[in-house]
This record gives C-alpha cells, structure tokens and sequence, in this order.
C-alpha cells in the first residue's frame, strides 16, 4: 500500500497532526466486533 500526501512546507507540522488524529479515530473502531 502507497499513500500520497502533498502540502506546502508551511503546512507540515498542520498535516502532520491531522494524519495522526485520523489513524487513532481509525484504529479506535472496534471493526472485527461487528
């Protein structure tokens, strides 16, 4: 699996922390329990 992301160097730190706030929403899905 390959993800692309593209910002400007400004937006880095910005982009950074959205990624990761969505992997946790993401991992925090219990979806084998459904």
């Amino acid at each position: 699996v390959h993800d692309s992301y593209w910002t400007h160097a400004c937006d880095v730190d910005k982009m950074n922390r959205i990624l990761r706030e969505k992997f946790v929403e993401l991992y925090e899905q219990p979806i084998l329990e459904s």
